[in-house]
């Protein structure tokens, strides 16, 4: 059974940020997603005056006393719920600033929420049609406002209603919200107010979410715990149902906060058996895929893409309602995934907003053969990679980079899932693990002698605040003559400590004397070969390496031109020097579990 392990939340990340960064204290946000929409959104707080540490793993959020626009000129890419909130903190952001970000995000709608700002004293000037991204925004101060009740409408987007719960405790007198029409998506609201729970913030619903009343006040938990995506999450799910492969999802959660969680209903629906266990997830596909007749996907639209592939390869006719915000997501994604899904020959039929699908289990044959000649377009929408990437991969027998190449602007993904590729092709077993030896030394700085000298007393002290540490690095005839730490593949039978202290005395000789500090590895990363990286065994297309601590003790760096041919003892900070910027901020993430 495979192991599975989720990106962190992008909901529950770009909420926590925000409602960090406008605390009364700091707070540590653990599990944070690491991706580009959430360096966004960091982007555009620290532009506000916000600070950010890292603490180990962790992230430390420090918020200043009030969010300051500093005329600023915020890029925000295509994150579309890091612009909506960003949009919404208008309200209690001082002074002026600019929000801007691909040319998509310029196409995609803000004008309720604009609207619903203005008659609060926000200045919103936009710079091309009314409504829409670039623009700039004026502040004349939290006391200065004319008013603190805002109306907007439900139905458009509840992004534009979560941006202004999430402003409302700083505001000067805190918010009414009078909403004027049903709100479609109310798991993402629900979502907001868990979290201002949270963060000790006080609040009333009114009627059927008629009216949200927040007061003015927030209190930082100290410490968050950002869960798994559950968005991500149906991709794996979906993976494990159309590839025929039982999975567990290690950390899938238990109070996620995330209406797409119910997409383990769809699952099911197609024939798979899901089990709960504490955190884990478990799934156990059925002996085929079964239509999945009428499913209405309002209250969890991001995944409705996931429950379209599946629907492609299932036995029948699949109908899907409750797509309305697909319009104006990332791009047209009805659009898009009925132009993909007719490339590949999936019977497909649009009404409105209403998608069928007729599914084929076969369709496979008909162009398993023809990856040279069949383009899909992500139309640089990460889920519409996401889902088209796990339909090839299970009903073809191209391999990644293959897959990599049909789909256009295939790097998309990095949106919210950076490791999607590298996740994938480790869920098919076509990662070779490689153990990796991080070996330091410790050596006193210049320093130290001189202080020595004139503070006898302290030595025992000054010894272990003054020693600095070096970190062996050797350079290997492939990869171009890379510098790298020591490394190599794990064979069968061994374990990836066996593998690190073998490959150590291979590389650096039998001379090199070190202590290894445990059999447990610090962390590890995955990296996709080169498309002109030739292997003997093709269905190995990258690598997963893990790396293992050791303290140097005596000997010397045997080098032979064989193994390798040249090493250096470096500080940390002198890394970069070496290190290509990839390699580089993969092992900081492992440095920083020593």
């Amino acid at each position: 059974m495979k192991k599975i392990f989720l990106p962190g939340s992008k909901s529950i990340s770009n909420r926590a940020l925000v409602l960090a960064a406008i605390s009364d204290k700091p707070t540590v946000l653990k599990g944070l997603l690491e991706s580009d929409d959430i360096k966004y959104l960091r982007g555009v707080l620290e532009n506000f005056g916000v600070e950010f540490e890292s603490v180990g793993k962790d992230l430390k959020v420090i918020p200043p006393k009030y969010l300051k626009g500093n005329d600023t000129d915020n890029f925000i890419g295509n994150a579309g719920t890091s612009s909506r909130f960003t949009v919404a903190l208008s309200l209690i952001v001082s002074g002026s600033f600019r929000l801007c970000g691909i040319p998509r995000m310029h196409e995609r709608p803000f004008g309720d929420l604009i609207s619903a700002l203005r008659p609060t004293g926000v200045g919103i000037a936009c710079e091309g049609d009314d409504g829409f991204l670039p623009a700039q925004f004026t502040n004349p101060g939290l006391e200065h406002l004319e008013t603190n009740e805002v109306t907007i409408a439900g139905d458009v987007s509840s992004q534009f209603i979560t941006g202004l719960l999430l402003a409302a405790p700083k505001m000067k007198k805190g918010l009414i919200l009078n909403i004027t029409t049903k709100i479609p998506s109310i798991p993402y609201v629900e979502m907001t107010l868990k979290m201002l729970d949270t963060w000790n913030v006080k609040y009333e619903v009114v009627g059927d979410y008629d009216q949200i009343i927040v007061k003015k006040g927030i209190k930082s938990p100290g410490e968050y715990t950002i869960p798994a995506d559950m968005s991500a999450a149906s991709i794996p799910l979906a993976w494990s149902v159309m590839s025929r492969e039982p999975i567990c999802i290690q950390n899938f959660g238990i109070e996620t906060l995330q209406g797409d969680e119910n997409f383990t209903e769809i699952i099911e629906k197609a024939g798979a058996t899901i089990r709960r266990d504490g955190e884990k997830c478990f799934v156990v596909p059925g002996d085929t895929i079964k239509a999945l007749g009428k499913v209405d996907f309002e209250t969890m639209p991001d995944v409705s893409m996931t429950g379209m592939v599946l629907a492609a390869i299932g036995d029948g006719v699949s109908e899907f309602h409750g797509l309305e915000s697909l319009r104006v997501k990332e791009c047209d994604r009805i659009k898009a995934m009925v132009e993909g899904l007719n490339t590949l020959g999936i019977k497909t039929a649009v009404e409105g907003d209403i998608v069928k699908i007729e599914g084929n289990p076969n369709i496979g044959e008909a162009f398993s053969k023809n990856a040279e000649t069949i383009k899909i377009d992500s139309f640089d929408d990460h889920r519409i990679a996401f889902t088209f990437a796990i339909l090839l991969n299970t009903v073809t027998s191209w391999n990644f980079l293959e897959i990599y190449d049909v789909i256009i602007d295939a790097q998309c993904v990095t949106k919210t899932w950076p490791s999607f590729w590298t996740d994938l092709a480790r869920w098919n077993d076509q990662l070779r693990p490689v153990s990796g030896v991080v070996i330091q030394k410790s050596t006193p700085s210049p320093s130290f002698n001189k202080e020595e000298e004139k503070y006898p007393l302290l030595r025992g002290e000054l010894e272990g605040f003054n020693k600095k540490k070096l970190y062996l690095i050797v350079k290997k005839p492939r990869k171009d003559n890379a510098w790298q730490f020591p490394q190599g593949g794990v064979d069968d039978g061994e374990s990836g400590w066996q593998a690190a202290k073998r490959e150590l005395v291979e590389e650096c000789g039998s001379d090199l004397c070190v202590k290894f500090k445990g059999e447990q590895a610090l962390g590890n990363y995955q990296y996709l070969f080169p498309s002109d990286f030739k292997r003997h065994d093709s269905s190995i297309v990258g690598a997963d390496v893990s790396f293992y601590l050791a303290e140097y003790i005596d000997g010397e760096v045997q080098v032979d031109g064989e193994e390798i041919i040249d090493h250096k003892w470096v500080t940390e900070d002198q890394l970069g020097e070496y290190f290509e910027k990839k390699y580089l901020q993969k092992i900081k993430k492992v440095l920083l579990s020593i």
